[in-house]
């Protein structure tokens, strides 16, 4: 910005320096000066009038072929006569309105007066002192060194690491079938034998066509069966990775190439050769990772069809949109010199972004779910600031980020916002409720979940309702809570509220239900009540605490509550309900590892009888965790374990 600011002081200044001559003191050929510096900072020269037989547009083409579309900015000053008043040399001010730096330099642009008119004498050194007739212009992206994705403790998650390109070197197959080479390779990498031959067949004849990318840099972590194909190859390189292959995959994202149109609709910010954030947070954060680019401008020579005069004996042209090669003063000596570096500004590395992930605590959450057959999550959270410190994913859901924007009904694990809605009507964790074997809101019968104990119906506290998860007991004060106090209450403790955290996250829907029934549903999480894993981890992370936490991400982008806040009384009623939960209730077999906690069994799906999600959510001293299984057969059997595997 600082560049930019400089840049257009400059360009000011230049106008105002300009500008000190009164008008009526120029010399008559001043408007036509003026007419000159305009079309070149247009770019269109085609009524600028010039020598006879030049074509000053297609000359100025030819000139700025090669400089991706980028105009300079020209001012002219005040011209000097000389010839009996009938030649006018007008100074130049040429400015390069690069992004990276400024680039600015003096030139002169000479008229004569040939029958009443001003006639622009063109030579190429008029745009810059070096151009000649032989010569144009080049303009080069430097792009920056990509920035590293930072976790928690600065300890790097995405960064550059060695691999090995693997796949089909079609210049190595002496005289072998490409399809079959390739198809003999993707079978042994075991990926999509009929896609990779198709590449294969489509690329051209010295093409290198990438199979896989495998991590490391030693062979040593390649089959060796891959010696013993025409053409295979593994060719060393490094990538922008994560630590591992399934490492926050869903939230992280990936690099990539960049394809054809990317570089097409970057307007040149983008190289062919470059990599560019393909999904995820690197995708969001792309122009922040990726850095400026810098720019440099090369002198070249012409091809003969361009050139305005012969090119220089023995020197070869470059090629348009050259120089390809990237010329280097290593090139070999006996190469003629056909470039000349006019201009560079050095790239400026990307930003790195900064997450609060735990690298050890992510690692260990997908260990534990990599055996773990259906979706299923993992999350942990700083219970006193909502950093997220794992947001873990089994195998089954891909690169989906379920953990932070899966959408679930979180059965019983909502009640604590049911609990929180009747403490603000002057319940406390000792008030008596009833809780019954069934329980009738319009004719539709609610019970309770199938293990449970016959023996805990009756009269009991709401702390007692929430030790056993009684479902009746909660559905019976429906009438004491409106939808709008469910909504508050959610909000409350971090749900149902729209919060922009700077990467994909769901923080839950609350939304008001249709009838008593679905009313009586959402008391218990069922019905249209969504969240998240995350979300989820918001709710029992506020408890904790004794304030509404929301969970974030994203260092900087912490959200700030929009709900009523959370007040500590409120806290300390939801805390012994929580407590009596791992104390003496459904997760009592986590008390080694939980301070408090709820189990939730949620309904869904049209199955008889109904698929169940299990839910588990707790704390302990430090973090305030959620353990979530899409298909399992309660809360404290399917999730527990892994709870427990999780903090141990």
């Amino acid at each position: 910005m600082k560049k930019r600011i400089v840049v257009l002081l400059a360009l000011v200044m230049t106008a105002l320096v300009a500008g000190c001559t009164p008008s009526d003191a120029r010399p008559p050929v001043w408007p036509t000066a003026q007419a000159l510096a305009e079309a070149m900072s247009a770019g269109d020269l085609s009524e600028v009038t010039g020598p006879p037989g030049v074509d000053l547009q297609a000359e100025w083409d030819t000139i700025m072929s090669g400089m991706d579309g980028i105009l300079p900015v020209v001012t002219p000053d005040t011209p000097t006569l000389s010839g009996d008043e009938q030649v006018a040399t007008v100074p130049l001010s040429i400015e390069w309105p690069f992004e990276s730096d400024h680039w600015g330099y003096p030139t002169t642009a000479t008229f004569r007066l040939v029958e009443d008119t001003w006639q622009l004498q063109w030579a190429p050194a008029s745009l810059h002192p070096q151009l000649t007739g032989g010569t144009r212009l080049v303009h080069q992206f430097l792009s920056a060194d990509r920035a590293n994705i930072i976790g928690r403790g600065s300890e790097p998650l995405v960064m550059s690491r060695e691999v090995l390109e693997v796949g089909i070197d079609k210049q190595q197959l002496d005289g072998a079938d490409a399809a079959t080479s390739a198809r003999a390779l993707a079978e042994l990498l075991e990926i999509n034998v009929e896609n990779y031959v198709a590449r294969v067949e489509a690329a051209g004849p010295i093409a290198f066509v990438e199979a896989l990318v495998v991590r490391g840099g030693s062979p040593a972590v390649l089959p060796p069966e891959l010696s013993d194909i025409p053409g295979a190859r593994a060719i060393p390189s490094e990538r922008i990775l994560a630590p591992s292959r399934t490492f926050a995959q869903g939230l992280l994202g990936t690099v990539a190439p960049v394809t054809a149109e990317d570089v097409e609709e970057s307007g040149g910010r983008i190289n062919p050769g470059d990599m560019a954030g393909a999904s995820g947070l690197q995708a969001r954060y792309d122009e922040q990772l990726r850095g400026l680019p810098g720019d440099r401008v090369v002198l070249v020579d012409r091809t003969p069809e361009e050139s305005a005069s012969p090119t220089p004996s023995g020197s070869p042209s470059a090629e348009p949109g050259t120089p390809s090669a990237s010329p280097t003063e290593e090139a070999p000596a006996e190469q003629p010199r056909t470039w000349e570096e006019l201009f560079r500004s050095q790239p400026e590395p990307g930003e790195p972004l900064h997450l609060t992930l735990d690298l050890n605590l992510q690692t260990k959450a997908e260990k534990l779910l990599a055996d773990v057959k259906p979706s299923a999550s993992i999350v942990v959270v700083d219970k006193n600031t909502g950093a997220i410190l794992a947001a873990a994913n089994s195998p089954a859901d891909g690169a989906n980020p379920n953990a932070s924007f899966g959408r679930y009904a979180p059965g019983s694990t909502f009640k604590p916002v049911t609990a929180l809605a009747l403490v603000r009507k002057g319940y406390t964790a000792n008030s008596t409720v009833e809780c019954t074997a069934t329980y009738t809101v319009d004719g539709r019968q609610f019970k309770n979940y199938a293990d449970f104990p016959s023996g805990a119906t009756g009269r009991t506290s709401l702390a007692g309702a929430m030790s056993t998860s009684c479902n009746t007991a909660f559905i019976a004060e429906h009438a004491r809570i409106s939808p709008e106090d469910l909504s508050r209450a959610a909000a409350s403790l971090g749900l149902g509220e729209d919060y922009d955290a700077g990467f994909p996250v769901f923080y839950g829907s609350v939304p008001e239900p249709a009838n008593q029934v679905g009313k009586a549903e959402s008391l218990i999480g069922q019905g249209l009540v969504e969240a998240s894993p995350v979300a989820m981890a918001g709710m029992v992370a506020s408890i904790a605490s004794g304030k509404t936490v929301i969970p974030y991400l994203v260092e900087g982008q912490q959200p700030t509550p929009s709900g009523d806040p959370l007040t500590s009384a409120e806290a300390a009623e939801l805390q012994a309900m929580l407590k009596a939960v791992v104390d003496n209730g459904t997760g009592r077999s986590l008390r080694s590892v939980l301070l408090a906690g709820k189990t939730g069994t949620a309904e869904y799906g049209t199955d008889t009888p109904p698929k169940t999600h299990a839910w588990m959510v707790g704390w302990n001293q430090q973090v305030a965790i959620v353990v979530f299984v899409h298909d399992g057969k309660s809360g404290s059997g399917t999730a527990g374990p892994l709870v427990r595997a999780m903090l141990q």
